[in-house]
């Protein structure tokens, strides 16, 4: 078999790293909230960008829209999202992030950042940010 291990090896240890650090993040701080990292992730994403068409928001979270509805189903049964229409386009529905998700938010995203630099702190400053711009690299590769 022709096989590229080096690779196989870089993307089996992104892949765990992201796992361990997703389990460990939901055990310590998100479990007690209700919850998940992906809800996590919603709520980030529209604390920091602002209201985000759902579309692109489930792309963003790197779920499909099907997973994409429960969880925004969830999170407004909670009061931490809210959906609404788009300006222009009636048919396009929009996510935005409710006063209760943003002070929720803000609450844990330092625990959850205190967490990325315990994982972290082996690496240098340096080596922090060259492995963060190899990782931008292979995130924005065109696959066939």
């Amino acid at each position: 078999m022709n096989i590229d291990h080096d690779s196989m090896a870089t993307m089996s240890n992104i892949f765990r790293v992201a796992t361990k650090f997703r389990s460990h993040v939901e055990r310590e701080v998100l479990n007690q909230h209700n919850l998940s990292f992906s809800t996590f992730t919603i709520l980030w994403i529209t604390w920091i960008r602002g209201p985000k068409e759902f579309k692109e928001l489930a792309m963003d979270c790197g779920v499909s829209k099907g997973t994409m509805t429960g969880l925004i189903k969830g999170l407004i049964k909670m009061d931490l999202v809210s959906r609404g229409k788009h300006k222009t386009d009636g048919r396009r529905l929009m996510i935005s992030i409710t006063p209760a998700g943003r002070r929720l938010i803000k609450k844990i995203f330092p625990q959850v950042n205190r967490l990325e630099t315990l994982f972290n702190k082996q690496l240098k400053v340096k080596e922090k940010r060259e492995l963060a711009n190899l990782l931008r690299i292979i995130l924005n590769t065109s696959l066939p």
